[in-house]
């Protein structure tokens, strides 16, 4: 029997839902990793079936292991909506046989202004296929089904990741997609944090990349094999593209029908390894243990440097749980900083970003938080290249720490938040 402890814990987390792009308006809607050993994960290659109904049952190992470091890749950085929309538009665009697209959100004028580009892509003969997250697109606050039926009437192939409970052991949650995944004509892929919605057009900040060589290959594995998880259908996994760049790069997911959380083993085992700073931009910084690894690095010695949204439109909950755990981090000697646009004040700090020292960066869809790191299919892309790390800082963190952000200061929680934030503590979701 479901206890009250996973009861409240669900229902938690589906209200959590409401920090995640759009979602914002889901509450008022409902009111140096190198190798798989590296990342601490020794899988099993095993044939991944799709889960049956609305539970998913963690397994007691790894089905999968993580791929391998790729070497002699191509990545080219997308920082800003002004450089990640035209970005997007031109991958989609550029297909020419086939497209496959994962997304969490998918919405508003944003994806208003996408469908007829994918439309086109369809009547032109490419295979567009589309999966998108039943929870982050089917409660957008406009509507899809007139997208969702133009597509169809257009050829592309349209399926929702259903939202299911989440099983391990006695704990429950929910388990939806969080990723953004492009990946088009068996040579190029694009991953990062921008969901198709309407802020991600002109005030969310977020980064994209866009991927050439070896790399490309095992993120069509991992579209591959969550379009099996929906649909049941067995896509063929296109030859390894051929080496394009000198990035060294390495797909990591968390992946809760397979039993995989290499996200959350690569940041944590980075973060232990850190001899000088870890930097962290980051929409929500959480999660037990990833607080518990950084006030480690703290404590001996390690330079730990957090920005994290301070903008108008931050949700009141979500920046309840990023204060309590700054105010413990930066009371043990952490620096912080609040991210605030001066051009657009209105602006929301979405990005998914972690990085230590000059040589390991992990880009893509993985928040600091329990959902991310242990509930929810998450994507990210980890390079020990220094040349790539060093262009993510200089053209994202540090840019963004001294021309876009502002002191962080500790606001204690206040009115109904203060005894929400106890109910999480509880309960121990997240905390």
């Amino acid at each position: 029997m479901v206890g009250f402890k996973h009861i409240v814990n669900g229902i938690v987390s589906l209200a959590l839902l409401s920090g995640c792009g759009h979602a914002a308006n889901l509450g008022a809607s409902i009111n140096a990793a190198h190798g798989a050993g590296a990342l601490g994960v020794q899988g099993i290659e095993e044939d991944v079936t799709p889960p049956e109904g609305l539970i998913v049952n963690v397994p007691s190992h790894p089905l999968r292991s993580a791929p391998l470091v790729s070497h002699g890749n191509q990545a080219d950085l997308s920082v800003g909506t002004a450089e990640t929309y035209p970005a997007i538009t031109g991958f989609i665009n550029g297909a020419k046989k086939t497209l496959w697209i994962e997304m969490f959100e998918f919405g508003g004028t944003y994806a208003e202004k996408l469908v007829p580009l994918l439309v086109a892509r369809a009547k032109a003969g490419v295979e567009v296929k589309l999966m998108m997250d039943q929870a982050g697109s089917q409660l957008s606050p406009k509507g899809i089904r007139p997208y969702v039926q133009q597509l169809k009437d257009a050829g592309v192939e349209v399926h929702f990741y259903p939202a299911r409970l989440r099983r391990d052991g006695w704990h429950w949650r929910f388990n939806i997609t969080h990723r953004k995944l492009l990946v088009a004509d068996q040579v190029v892929a694009m991953e990062g944090g921008t969901n198709f919605g309407t802020s991600f057009e002109n005030t969310t900040h977020d980064l994209m990349v866009k991927w050439h060589g070896p790399i490309v290959g095992d993120l069509y594995k991992e579209f591959t094999t969550e379009w099996k998880f929906v649909t049941g259908q067995t896509l063929a996994v296109p030859p390894t593209p051929a080496p394009a760049g000198d990035v060294d790069a390495q797909v990591a997911v968390t992946s809760v029908p397979e039993g995989r959380f290499e996200i959350r083993d690569a940041v944590f085992k980075a973060i232990d390894n850190a001899k000088h700073e870890v930097r962290l931009e980051q929409q929500y910084v959480w999660e037990d243990g990833l607080e518990s690894h950084l006030m480690a690095a703290v404590k001996r010695g390690v330079k730990v440097r957090l920005l994290i949204p301070g903008g108008t439109k931050e949700n009141a909950l979500m920046s309840t749980l990023n204060n309590e755990t700054l105010h413990r981090l930066t009371t043990a000697g952490a620096d912080a900083r609040a991210y605030v646009n001066p051009v657009t004040p209105v602006s929301h700090l979405h990005v998914k970003h972690y990085s230590v020292d000059d040589n390991w960066v992990a880009t893509g869809s993985c928040n600091g938080d329990a959902r991310s790191l242990v509930d929810h299919q998450e994507l990210d892309v980890l390079s020990t290249s220094p040349a790539f790390v060093q262009e993510v800082r200089t053209r994202l963190f540090e840019r963004d720490w001294a021309q876009a952000s502002q002191p962080w200061i500790y606001k204690p929680a206040t009115g109904i938040n203060k005894p929400f934030r106890g109910l999480l503590e509880l309960v121990d979701y997240l905390f």
